[in-house]
């Protein structure tokens, strides 16, 4: 994360409150943007994000494939960013009815892992995840930011061609504890 905050921190020259060039000081260990003038502390935060891992009845993961950048026409874990102040759960469940068009049932926390978003400027994130399980065969439509769907049995997931190093991460912790 440190090549990530001195790469990011050059996206940010100026103070977002006084327009004052920001300077790097040793705050808490780490070198953080700081503005001399208004003194205010210009914070390079993870942005949140929340996947769901949803498991069909014969023990396959959906996946989803990206219509956009990065990684796109790479198959992904259905989810995305959340809104601001978005609670993680409301989020995963948003980002499931804009991606496949349904609602789903209880969902249960899995955990999180931290990434990078590769944009302009670049992001770390802090990416939750959840767990569906569909007891019946629901209608799937591709919407939003996905342009198709594929049902993969748990075990055969190549979770080096997943999209975000953190999905595949989060993928295998699953196998590891349903298979």
């Amino acid at each position: 994360m440190k090549t990530l905050r001195n790469q990011l921190q050059r996206y940010y020259p100026y103070c977002p409150h006084c327009g004052q060039q920001l300077s790097r000081k040793k705050l808490n260990g780490t070198s953080e943007l700081v503005c001399e003038m208004c003194k205010d502390v210009f914070w390079l935060n993870s942005k949140p994000t929340a996947s769901v891992c949803i498991l069909n009845k014969d023990q396959e993961l959906l996946l989803t494939r990206r219509a956009i950048s990065p990684f796109k026409g790479m198959w992904d874990l259905p989810g995305g960013f959340l809104l601001l102040g978005e609670d993680p759960e409301k989020g995963a469940r948003r980002e499931i009815r804009e991606e496949l068009g349904i609602a789903l049932p209880k969902l249960t926390f899995l955990g999180f892992k931290m990434d990078t978003w590769a944009g302009i400027p670049p992001q770390a994130t802090l990416n939750f995840y959840y767990l569906a399980k569909l007891q019946k065969k629901v209608t799937l439509s591709a919407q939003d930011d996905i342009n198709g769907f594929t049902w993969v049995t748990l075990q055969h997931v190549k979770t080096k061609s997943v999209a975000f190093s953190c999905n595949g991460r989060m993928i295998e912790e699953l196998k590891r504890k349903l298979l």
